[in-house]
């Protein structure tokens, strides 16, 4: 199945006008518009059977070399640094660098150990800021909002940095261009975190272990970039700790046994 992907993903690229992705500008907006795409076709198309089909595993190949080369990974670490300072500057502090993940000494979680809650602004603003408070109860650096894209599209600035804004301000009545007191809860946009760990639907609350990342200054949902011992997934419209202790069931570790102590206000057994 990941192969007849890539293939439709290689039929996909090249039949885009030469340089099409260089031309349109922005990387995110690229891979959120391709992964869209892809998804479209493959509903709609019984894709051959590529185990015999030379032009459609040379697409494949070509594709992959173009998407996990060197240049194109750039490309998207380049434009993360323009969102880093363009987009949040001035914002309130509202983006919070969290790789690599730095041991303070404080740390709940070990530096192999995240936390990832992943959103959208289809989510309850209720939720939102209820994940925000508790993301600033806990204290923690790997724990960490991740967005897939902009709302409105990466053109549009305001309605997302709105949207931040409405999430991470303690006081709702403090307006978009005020300087208000906010939450310390990072919030990320990084799609390839939502492809890394096949994120359905939102929101979905993961936990991951045996983090070993090659290159801190990429994204960690490259695969090329990130190894991952074991994940585990919560769906659903529920609770930090909630989630969290369903997770506990399964995988007691220290680090979760810390967050949940700190969520309980210092008591858990």
């Amino acid at each position: 199945m990941r192969f007849k992907v890539l293939a439709m993903l290689g039929f996909l690229l090249f039949a885009m006008p030469s340089c099409a992705l260089c031309e349109q500008g922005n990387v995110m907006d690229n891979l959120h518009l391709l992964e869209n795409t892809v998804k479209k076709y493959q509903k709609s198309i019984k894709l051959p059977d590529t185990d015999n089909n030379t032009r459609a595993k040379e697409a494949a190949k070509e594709a992959a070399r173009m998407v996990y080369s060197p240049e194109y990974q750039e490309r998207i670490n380049n434009e993360q640094e323009r969102i880093k300072e363009e987009i949040f500057t001035d914002s309130h502090d509202a983006y919070k660098d969290y790789t690599p993940v730095k041991d303070t000494g404080n740390n709940l979680l070990s530096p192999g150990e995240r936390i990832y809650i992943f959103i959208s602004s289809s989510v309850p603003i209720s939720t939102l800021r209820n994940y925000a408070q508790d993301v600033d109860t806990i204290g923690d650096p790997g724990i960490i909002m991740v967005m897939r894209g902009f709302v409105d599209g990466v053109k549009y600035m305001k309605p997302t940095l709105k949207f931040i804004h409405d999430i991470i301000t303690k006081d709702r009545v403090c307006e978009f261009d005020q300087r208000c007191e906010a939450f310390n809860a990072a919030v990320y946009i990084d799609p390839l975190l939502f492809r890394r760990y096949d994120i359905t639907s939102v929101p979905a609350i993961v936990y991951a272990k045996g983090i070993d990342v090659k290159d801190p200054g990429s994204s960690e949902g490259l695969t090329t970039n990130t190894k991952v011992e074991d994940e585990y997934i919560i769906y659903g419209d529920v609770s930090i700790e909630h989630a969290l202790e369903k997770v506990n069931m399964k995988d007691r570790s220290r680090g979760l046994k810390k967050v949940l102590k700190k969520l309980k206000g210092g008591y858990y057994n």
